[in-house]
């Protein structure tokens, strides 16, 4: 299989953001010892409206033509380009044109490939 030109690249990552049509925000969540030993949490913006895109599972996936169950509740599609970790929080604003909010971490390693990362994401209680 041949490497694909850059120009080819480039297509493929506009046509990837714009079947993108969701939003995100993510924060970095960091842990440090304060005073007297008490952990102090600092969270900082990386990626703030971001367009991204959104696929809930409600549980079960179809590969195949088989069903299968999913601990994990969405995946969510975003640029190869932002650096996600497990210690950080995604929170949902719009999906589509819908106002929508919900609280995610991910639940496993991204999955990058050339013009996009797949990562899937378990719900947080309020």
């Amino acid at each position: 299989m041949k490497p694909i030109s850059t120009a080819q690249l480039q297509r493929n990552q506009r046509f990837q953001l714009d079947a993108m049509d969701d939003k995100c925000h993510i924060q970095r969540i960091t842990l440090s010892s304060g005073t007297y030993g008490n952990t102090t949490e600092a969270r900082i913006y990386i990626a703030s409206g971001t367009v991204c895109g959104i696929e809930f599972t409600n549980g079960k996936i179809v590969q195949r033509g088989e069903t299968q169950f999913v601990d994990y509740d969405c995946v969510l599609r975003i640029v190869d380009t932002v650096s996600v970790l497990m210690t950080d929080e995604v929170s949902l604003v719009e999906k589509g044109e819908f106002l929508i909010s919900g609280t995610f971490k991910p639940y496993s390693q991204p999955v990058v490939n050339s013009s996009v990362q797949k990562i899937q994401l378990k719900r947080q209680a309020p």
